[in-house]
């Protein structure tokens, strides 16, 4: 009785604890769980079940399931511990790259970014190069392959990830080297709001209600 008694009052103290639904609303649940299981019925097929495989492997095939389709198209109530500058796509941040006066310095297997009117003084081992000036040089090939080289500094996401990311070690120092390298990138102001107003925008787009937006550049 002391357990039933500490669970209920542990359950009601929840968050929506008090919200009451209606008939048409549970049968949605009842749907949506059914997906859910079906989904997680599939672990007895491995040759065909997502999670036996690498995430990177089959994390644009979850976009073509019909639970990923219909939560998609419904209300979100919250995005919580939410890293700011990881929170749009590798693609965006690439194209931030697009803007005017931002300068790069290249050294070895690392990049900084620096926007400026003139050549930046910080210290660079190597030398610091107007990106757009950079982009389009021949000593880079095509703009395609720069751009393409340039995003893998932007993503975690490779063809092999079982030999790049052997431990959680590499792994994590990838994940930790993304924030470092565009700290930088996001500290200049127009691009900082720029962000910042297109993240809520895509977050509204997606039907989140709120944010818990927490170690941003601000």
């Amino acid at each position: 009785m002391k357990e039933e008694n500490c669970y209920r009052k542990n359950f009601s103290m929840m968050l929506g604890s008090d919200i009451v639904i209606s008939d048409s609303e549970i049968k949605v649940n009842n749907f949506i769980m059914d997906l859910k299981y079906k989904e997680l019925d599939n672990a007895f097929n491995h040759q065909v079940f997502n999670k036996s495989q690498h995430f990177f492997n089959y994390k644009d095939k979850i976009k073509s399931t019909e639970l990923f389709k219909l939560l998609h198209q419904m209300p979100k109530g919250a995005l919580l511990h939410a890293q700011s500058k990881g929170i749009l796509s590798p693609d965006y941040v690439l194209e931030l790259t697009y803007m005017d006066d931002l300068y790069v310095c290249f050294d070895n297997k690392s990049i900084q970014f620096k926007y400026a009117k003139k050549t930046p003084t910080n210290h660079c081992k190597i030398q610091w190069l107007l990106m757009k000036d950079t982009r389009y040089s021949s000593r880079f090939g095509s703009v395609q392959k720069f751009d393409r080289e340039l995003r893998n500094h932007f993503s975690m996401v490779v063809d092999n990830p079982n030999e790049v990311y052997t431990n959680i070690n590499e792994a994590w120092q990838k994940y930790e080297q993304y924030f470092i390298t565009t700290s930088t990138l996001f500290c200049y102001k127009p691009v900082w709001e720029k962000f910042f107003y297109d993240t809520l925008n895509m977050l509204r787009k997606e039907n989140v209600m709120y944010i818990d937006w927490i170690r941003s550049t601000i």
